[in-house]
């Protein structure tokens, strides 16, 4: 073979081996660049902690050994295995930072129409929005703070007095012991809050579906006292099915349900427990259940 096709032949030979490596580098860049973004995507930046565990409200006292509070005194039972949250205020359950305004809206995070309030909203002074580490995912959905300013400051409408706000909404930029008032102002205020027993008065806990069928319930709790930690549902077959915390306030379970009739268990975070029955399934209506039940008011905890 003459010599020029002899070093023609190699030069090939190496481009092919040149064209092989960088074939192979780049598919090793792409494998990598698949990596880094599903350890990005799997990162939720709404987490806190345990996000969508009820937990441990930590109202500064009640029952059980309160393993998610940080104070002294005892909280209330621990969320489900291993997690020991605290979406709300930690003993003595009060926290001071600031209070805003952000105006009337629509039904917010929670789900809840300001059409179609529950008795624990209507009885507050205020709706509001909580700051994401309370809001805990939507633990804190429905739940009642009081809060307390005096008028420090800066701006137009300072925040003064003790008045109760129900939680409809998540603020998501508020740090933790703000509070984001659903009515027009101005500024920005001192102000301290703390988790308390809805005003309930003598109204019972309300149910709505949203999206369900008798193969999967999508169940809003309602006027409930303080927020259940633990929702389950009895199956056609007689299965107890516990339910999951939805990022929006509601509980999901699936299973073969019942279209009318469907018994609930409800477990509050003070360790209350009272079951209950859904008259029947039916979408985007409000419901008491057929029982008329509601958690008692614990004389431990601190009461709107």
């Amino acid at each position: 073979m003459p010599p020029s096709l002899v070093t023609a032949a190699k030069e090939r030979l190496q481009g092919n081996k040149k064209l092989q490596v960088a074939v192979g580098v780049s598919l090793l860049l792409v494998l990598l660049l698949i990596i880094v973004l599903s350890i990005t995507l799997s990162d939720d930046p709404d987490d806190s902690g345990d996000p969508l565990n009820p937990g441990d409200p930590g109202y500064g006292g009640g029952k059980g050994s309160g393993t998610g509070g940080n104070g002294p005194g005892p909280g209330g039972p621990s969320g489900p295995s291993g997690s020991g949250a605290t979406p709300y205020p930690s003993e003595p359950g009060k926290k001071s930072e600031c209070g805003t305004y952000y105006g009337p809206t629509g039904e917010g995070t929670c789900q809840i129409s300001k059409s179609n309030l529950p008795p624990a909203a209507r009885n507050s002074k205020y709706l509001g929005a909580l700051n994401r580490p309370q809001f805990r995912g939507s633990a804190s959905c429905g739940m009642c703070f009081r809060v307390k300013g005096d008028g420090k400051g800066k701006g137009s409408n300072p925040l003064k007095g003790d008045f109760i706000v129900f939680v409809k909404d998540l603020c998501p930029e508020c740090v933790e012991g703000s509070m984001d008032i659903a009515i027009d102002g101005d500024g920005r205020w001192a102000i301290e809050i703390q988790a308390v027993q809805c005003p309930v008065g003598d109204t019972f806990i309300q149910y709505s579906f949203q999206g369900s069928n008798e193969w999967y319930l999508k169940l809003q709790v309602r006027n409930a006292r303080v927020p259940p930690m633990k929702v389950e549902g009895i199956s056609l077959a007689g299965q107890n099915v516990q339910f999951t915390l939805t990022r929006d306030g509601f509980w999901e379970g699936r299973a073969h349900f019942s279209r009318t009739e469907i018994p609930v268990r409800l477990t509050a975070i003070t360790g209350d427990v009272v079951s209950d029955v859904i008259p029947k399934l039916e979408n985007d209506v409000v419901m008491d259940g057929t029982k008329k039940v509601q958690f008692p008011l614990d004389p431990s905890l601190p009461n709107a």
